[in-house]
């Protein structure tokens, strides 16, 4: 039924007991949202096998690698820092890594003498940058037993490498699906790069997983800012800031990215006051107060 008035057309649609509105195939929805559940479900115990894997492969290779020349510094300065409190060695990195390498060490009692010359005379930036690869030296050969110190040492490095791996997964599977998510993971496991310098006492792994959960944080915060959001973008940014001074670079990714919301809105993304203004008009020859 239909009335029309001043130009304007008003419909009424009225409902019959025997016509229904509402869908009825509610059931066969949430069926298929069950099973949807349980596929995605799968896919996260495949990928859960896939980083197994991972471990498998990226930790017998930690095993058989020999020390490389950074790890003897971080891994002697993390040490330092934790039991004395003294971030004098190994001064051109942030500290993040290299303390967490250095906390099965410390929980396991590693020794280091700290009335040997190469600590003493670290009180200056260039002595001390040559003295981190003697203390390290020392630290690993001679104060305590190498393999072992050694071993400590990369299991939280390999901890960050798998932890990275489930972040790709999800942030892949939000983004495209369960087959991206898997697809993602699957290269990033098997590639040769991340199973043999992953579990190294580097500040690489770090200063990616963190920067790549800044980044993810930084959009939720801009999607839906709130205190929480805002909570955790910003210890994610401080661990990557912590982990390496390249993550600097975040910050030019920030500036970019809000700057080109000014040329190309983001879906959702309210419109300017003018447009909005002119879109709320009835119709043309009303003009809006």
């Amino acid at each position: 039924m239909g009335v029309q008035s001043g130009g304007f057309s008003i419909f009424f649609v009225s409902q019959s007991p025997e016509r229904n509105l509402v869908p009825n195939n509610l059931p066969a929805l949430n069926g298929k949202n069950s099973i949807e559940n349980t596929y995605g479900t799968l896919c996260s115990i495949v990928a859960g096998l896939l980083l197994m894997l991972m471990a498998i492969l990226a930790g017998g290779s930690a095993l058989r690698e020999s020390v490389t020349i950074d790890e003897v510094a971080h891994i002697g300065a993390g040490v330092s820092y934790l039991q004395k409190l003294d971030l004098r060695l190994n001064e051109e990195h942030p500290p993040l890594p290299k303390v967490l390498a250095a906390l099965p060490l410390v929980l396991h009692g590693a020794h280091a003498d700290y009335s040997h010359i190469s600590w003493t005379v670290s009180e200056k930036f260039f002595p001390a940058y040559l003295g981190q690869w003697v203390f390290g030296e020392w630290l690993m050969t001679k104060w305590n037993n190498p393999h072992t110190t050694l071993a400590l040492a990369r299991l939280p490095m390999l901890l960050l490498t798998l932890v990275l791996g489930w972040f790709l997964y999800a942030y892949a599977r939000h983004i495209g699906g369960n087959w991206s998510g898997l697809l993602c993971l699957s290269i990033y496991v098997s590639t040769p790069a991340f199973l043999t310098f992953g579990p190294l006492v580097h500040t690489d792994m770090a200063v990616t997983l963190f920067s790549l959960v800044a980044l993810r944080r930084f959009a939720e915060t801009w999607q839906n800012p709130s205190r929480r959001t805002a909570v955790l973008f910003g210890l994610s940014l401080a661990a990557a800031l912590l982990s390496k001074f390249t993550a600097g670079i975040l910050f030019f990714a920030f500036v970019a990215f809000a700057l080109s919301t000014r040329w190309r809105p983001l879906p959702g993304q309210p419109i300017a006051k003018a447009e909005a203004r002119a879109s709320s008009c009835p119709a043309e020859g009303f003009r809006c107060g």
